[in-house]
């Protein structure tokens, strides 16, 4: 089953390259354009990682990193916060994609979280 990725960007341009060569790599992706997004969604639970871009406009991104892995935590274990810097994402280039793909094949994630728990 492939992992699951949720990216919190408000911008456009931005996501739609992140979730194409996200798929690419045999991810499923989904997108939130802001905290309160990606709260409601990291809930929902099955993320193993959420990318937020660290220029959210309308959000203070300490706090919802914050809020991102207390939610996680309760309702949706194991999942990696992975923050990175708005001129990553702007021009992604070869060598920032491979810096992502580098850092999301180091995150270990458990298969079932439950089973992980006992």
């Amino acid at each position: 089953m492939p992992k699951q990725v949720l990216i919190v960007d408000a911008v456009l341009e931005r996501w739609e390259r992140l979730t194409g060569w996200l798929q690419a790599e045999g991810y499923r992706v989904e997108h939130a354009t802001d905290g309160n997004q990606a709260i409601e969604k990291i809930r929902e639970g099955g993320f193993a990682v959420a990318i937020v871009v660290a220029d959210l406009p309308q959000d203070d991104v300490a706090l919802t990193v914050w809020r991102l892995r207390h939610t996680g935590e309760m309702f949706n274990p194991g999942v990696a916060i992975v923050l990175i810097a708005p001129e990553e994402t702007t021009v992604l280039q070869d060598m920032e994609m491979e810096r992502l793909k580098k850092a999301l094949q180091d995150i270990e994630i458990p298969s079932d979280p439950e089973e992980e728990r006992r």
